[in-house]
């Protein structure tokens, strides 16, 4: 599978307390791809159908709530990005308020 230019690993020297912030940054854009969503689509699926058997529901439910998350994360990341391109100045005030944006 081939990454994106913007989702390639960058290797950082750094202080400890920006590294830290900066390899977490780093590592969260490289594993929110394409690739993520089609992975949180699947795990949705093969979930549902786990779910179904009366016997392993359990396993079913931990399934669906994973990919809940890896849908969220990808979700909300695209969310940014398209915060970050936006031309009105009321999403880029809600990004300084999170801190997300300089």
């Amino acid at each position: 599978m081939s990454e994106p230019d913007e989702g390639k690993p960058v290797n950082i020297s750094a202080t400890l307390g920006a590294s830290s912030s900066m390899r977490a940054t780093l590592t969260l854009s490289r594993m929110l791809t394409t690739e993520s969503l089609v992975f949180g689509i699947a795990l949705a699926i093969v979930g549902a159908v786990i779910w179904r058997f009366k016997h392993v529901r359990g396993v079913g439910d931990g399934v669906l709530a994973t990919s809940v998350f890896v849908l969220l994360a990808v979700g909300l990341k695209r969310l940014q990005q398209g915060m970050q391109a936006s031309r009105y100045p009321i999403c880029h005030r809600i990004l300084r308020w999170v801190r997300l944006e300089l």
